[in-house]
Parts: structure tokens; sequence; C-alpha cells
């Protein structure tokens, strides 16, 4: 599904350093609550993983924080999630 393409890909520039941490932090949850209808139409289970776990990382997040304890959430979080598939 699209979407989780982009959920993932999004997540993946992130990790690797190519998108900033403070417009990721919006960015994510946003894309998530936007799509969560479809996301949970396709797998309810993967919709709830996703809104219950990364809106939360992100919000802990804030402008001008170091932000590789966020990254390393993301990527555990991520894998967590996806390497389930």
């Amino acid at each position: 599904m699209a979407i989780i393409d982009k959920i993932k890909n999004m997540i993946l520039a992130f990790i690797g350093g190519s998108y900033d941490p403070l417009a990721f932090s919006y960015d994510l949850p946003d894309l998530i609550v936007d799509n969560y209808e479809d996301l949970s139409r396709y797998d309810p289970e993967l919709a709830k993983k996703l809104d219950d776990t990364f809106p939360e990382i992100c919000s802990e997040y804030e402008r001008g924080q170091d932000p590789t304890a966020m990254v390393e959430k993301v990527r555990r979080a991520y894998e967590r999630i996806f390497r389930q598939e």
C-alpha cells in the first residue's frame, strides 16, 4: 500500500539523516493521523501500532535538542513494527 511505503520512506530518510528532526516530529504523526482510516482498512493492527508508537516518540522532541535519542527510538520502533511483516 502506497501510504505504508510513504511512512517507511519518511522514517528511513529520518534515520539516515536526510530529514530534519523538527519537521519529522510533526510530519510523521500528521501523516499517520491523516491516513489512519486508510491504514486501518488495510491493516488495523499495523495502524494501531503506528499510531500508538510514533506520535509519542515524536512528541518528546523539542527544537534544538540533540536528535540522537529520537533517531534511536524511531529506529528501534521501525524494526520492531516492520520486521514482523
